[in-house]
């Protein structure tokens, strides 16, 4: 049942993350906030959900991958798109926070395994 719910909270995310990489930012909102932190802990959150919806440490680089290339596609859309622009500086910090998110599931997985009942794992 929590892989299910962590499941969901994944498609939701990415759901949110695609639309707000789409649409328009009206710059009175972007003045507010620092972009390249922003873009970071949004990656940090969902490869930490991604990892609690695939609780297996042995497809973790997979999904940490697949988090990171749909961070690229989201960029790349971007560069089609009249009002937003690719930034190699976005990219970067969408895969630092991967990297963040990554290494901070790997922290919870003592948790993780008590929340679902699995056995330890050994090596990563």
């Amino acid at each position: 049942m929590l892989s299910l719910f962590a499941k969901a909270a994944l498609c939701l995310l990415v759901l949110l993350y695609t639309y707000l990489g789409t649409f328009k930012i009206p710059s009175d909102v972007a003045a507010f906030y620092n972009d390249l932190v922003a873009h970071a802990l949004g990656y940090i959150v969902l490869m930490c959900v991604a990892a609690f919806a695939f609780p297996d440490k042995k497809v973790w680089l997979k999904v940490a991958l697949a988090c990171f290339v749909y961070s690229l596609l989201i960029e790349c859309i971007q560069y089609f798109l009249p009002y937003r622009f690719l930034s190699l500086l976005d990219m970067m910090a969408n895969g630092a926070g991967v990297c963040v998110g990554y290494c901070l599931a790997y922290l919870l997985w003592p948790v993780m395994r008590r929340m679902y009942q699995l056995p330890a794992q050994e090596g990563l």
